[in-house]
């Protein structure tokens, strides 16, 4: 039955020809539940007081999701056509957001990918995320106090369920009435377990979030509290950014609180960031925020890639390869 849907769909491609790639991902995907949509770009979706961040959507194999993964880039990450339109940044444009999405999902196909792009990306490279955390023009970060940060990822998430299933009912009105596709199910997906990944400056927004999980204690807001309680794992990849402090968290009055949590933590670092001659305090900085962690009772993992190799963008960048092989 899913093979002669699918084969329907292959015969009705020529009237597709005004519909773009994402339709069709769509459309595939609405005739096979083993088939996911993605990598897709939902445009910009609302969030927490007039903000709004563009994202990309990976769907699970299969429905519904175990789990969502929320992921934050680095610098220079931005979609295929602006990376290659740059001079420095075409060099990593295997790394865009798209192609992430695709590698996520290869790494937990059983969970939906959303990927988070910034706000602003200052002079087509430095990802500034200023809805989540007061940034700079090169997006380094100064933490706040509050829990802004998190109703904005709440309803984030909570919108993006609305948006997916908007542009899947736009592609169901295209397609012939002969052809009987699945309902799917309505994505939730602020119901089922979360795992947020920052990479490289990205890190910045699960650094403020380690603030706002203090703050939650003094603001309380019981839905954003049920909210974070979905929060299984953290990962801190190759954190870093341009700014003179605070790659790592290393409060220890936030790291306490954070160490209460019922929530595994997982560092991914190589020699790029943590023996960077020119900034020396970021290897510092790590240390004290995993030790800290670690006798303060967390579950704490941390893993030193390509530790016998020279130092290279290339390689810090190829952590989003490996360190899913090293969890």
């Amino acid at each position: 039955m899913i093979v002669s849907c699918v084969s329907k769909l292959r015969l009705f491609d020529y009237h597709m020809t005004g519909i773009s790639r994402i339709w069709k991902n769509i459309l595939f995907s609405m005739a096979a539940d083993s088939i996911s949509i993605g990598p897709m770009r939902l445009g910009n979706v609302d969030g927490y007081l007039n903000r709004s961040n563009e994202l990309v959507y990976h769907s699970s194999v299969g429905q519904p999701p175990v789990g969502c993964i929320i992921f934050f880039g680095g610098d220079m990450q931005d979609y295929k056509e602006k990376m290659l339109a740059h001079r420095d940044n075409q060099h990593y444009s295997k790394w865009d957001l798209e192609s992430t999405a695709v590698l996520l999902h290869n790494h937990f196909p059983q969970q939906a990918i959303i990927i988070v792009k910034p706000a602003k990306m200052s002079l087509m490279t430095f990802s500034c995320y200023e809805n989540f955390v007061n940034v700079n023009n090169f997006g380094a970060p100064t933490y706040e106090k509050n829990i802004d940060s998190l109703k904005h990822l709440k309803l984030l998430l909570s919108n993006t369920g609305t948006v997916i299933q908007k542009k899947q009912n736009e592609a169901s009105s295209i397609i012939e009435n002969n052809i009987n596709l699945p309902v799917l199910e309505p994505l939730n997906l602020i119901e089922i377990p979360l795992t947020v990944i920052g990479f490289s400056k990205g890190c910045v927004v699960l650094n403020q979030f380690l603030y706002s999980f203090q703050s939650l204690q003094e603001d309380k807001d019981d839905e954003v509290s049920s909210f974070v309680n979905n929060i299984s794992s953290m990962y801190w990849l190759e954190g870093g950014h341009s700014g003179c402090s605070s790659t790592w968290v290393t409060d220890k009055n936030v790291l306490h609180n954070f160490s209460t949590m019922k929530m595994d933590v997982h560092i991914h670092v190589t020699p790029y960031q943590i023996f960077c001659d020119t900034r020396p305090r970021i290897g510092r900085e790590e240390k004290i925020f995993r030790e800290n962690l670690c006798r303060m009772g967390m579950n704490v993992s941390r893993t030193l890639h390509f530790e016998s190799e020279p130092r290279s963008l290339e390689k810090h960048f190829e952590v989003l390869e490996v360190f899913k092989k090293a969890a």
